[in-house]
């Protein structure tokens, strides 16, 4: 191994570098947020992407929100491939399966997108409630084992 994979290591190891993997994770969401934003690039819907608020505990991120005659729609993407994933509206993880067989767990995106409309509903008008709906999306090539029934949340491919 040469010397700078050393290093690079060491610096990982001790949490002041990112690791590959975090490194890749970021490369892919971003690209996921990059794909729904192209959707409504040609049309009539205006929408902010890479959205940050302050909160109590820093800063939350909205990766869209978008602009529309309906309300806002507070948009959390999650470019997740060649995958099931499994979970409950109430659940705090939900699994996420790959065919290797490899399992992870994912914070539920229905749950951090609730967070990032609690935040949002600080800069706006309570009556603004009622305009806002939480919109989960994942990519095609993931399949989708959760059921919603909560009103205004949206959880789609």
């Amino acid at each position: 191994m040469e010397l700078l994979q050393i290093i690079k290591k060491i610096l990982q190891f001790f949490g002041l570098l990112e690791k590959d993997e975090i490194l890749y994770a970021k490369e892919k969401g971003k690209e996921g947020e990059k794909n729904v934003a192209s959707v409504f690039q040609d049309s009539n819907i205006k929408y902010l992407s890479n959205l940050y608020l302050p909160h109590y505990y820093g800063y939350t991120e909205i990766d869209l929100l978008l602009i529309t005659r309906v309300g806002l729609f507070i948009t959390e993407v999650k470019n997740y491939n060649n995958c099931i994933v499994v979970g409950n509206e109430e659940d705090e993880k939900w699994v996420v399966q790959y065919s290797s067989g490899k399992t992870y767990d994912m914070y539920n995106p229905l749950k951090q997108n609730e967070n990032h409309i609690k935040t949002l509903l600080n800069y706006l008008d309570e009556k603004s409630k009622r305009y806002l709906y939480s919109l989960i999306v994942f990519s095609d090539r993931a399949i989708l084992k959760v059921p919603v029934r909560k009103k205004g949340v949206y959880l789609i491919n």
